[in-house]
């Protein structure tokens, strides 16, 4: 029998249950994730700058990148709304955009 915490070991028993399990989750992912850009963002630049008062620039393209990341890595949906609710939080305290 395999040692504990091999691939043979896992929390789904064996791995071919870890396969079963797994390979459907990552293909899944991969196709949510596979051609996403900054270019399929639910938030554009023209938003950014109107939203932050940000000045045109490379700034701009550095938020839409981290942002494009953020929905990537699953942390917020590309959602328009919930990433303008995202970007308002990084305006300055007592400033509204």
């Amino acid at each position: 029998m395999p040692a504990h915490g091999t691939l043979a070991h896992t929390e789904f028993g064996d791995a071919a249950a870890w396969r079963t399990e797994m390979i459907p989750r990552c293909e899944t992912l991969e196709s949510q994730v596979v051609g996403f850009s900054d270019h399929t963002l639910a938030l554009s630049g023209t938003d950014i700058l109107h939203l932050t008062g940000c000045p045109p620039g490379r700034a701009v393209g550095v938020i839409k990148q981290r942002f494009t990341q953020r929905v990537v890595d699953g942390h917020v949906p590309n959602d328009r709304d919930a990433l303008i609710a995202g970007l308002l939080c990084l305006a300055p305290q007592g400033e509204t955009p």
